[in-house]
């Protein structure tokens, strides 16, 4: 089991931005909740950063040979759903066709 947590910046300076998931508060609290939930699991955190995190969804499954992709996104904001969405979109076209999707909103 693999738990990826995408930071989504549109602009990422050359030196880059927060290279571990220690230093965001966010992922802290997103991976600190799965171990809490998973502790009989074996699982392993992967954290980025990028501007494409389609691609980099994409990306992850095909490095680590992944048989279903699981997303969830925030129910709080309908604009960054929307936004979201495409995102959703975009990881469905270009993910392998034997990789499962499941969207959990």
């Amino acid at each position: 089991l693999y738990l990826l947590f995408i930071r989504e910046h549109k602009l990422i300076p050359v030196g880059g931005l927060v290279k571990s998931w220690k230093e965001d508060l966010q992922a802290c609290t997103i991976f600190n909740h799965a171990v809490e939930i998973l502790s009989e699991q074996n699982f392993t955190f992967i954290y980025d950063v990028s501007d494409l995190p389609a691609l980099n969804i994409v990306n992850h499954v095909k490095k680590y040979k992944v048989s279903c992709v699981v997303l969830g996104m925030s129910r709080n904001n309908k604009l960054v759903q929307i936004i979201h969405g495409n995102i959703i979109d975009d990881i469905s076209r270009k993910l392998p066709s034997l990789v499962d999707l499941v969207v959990i909103s």
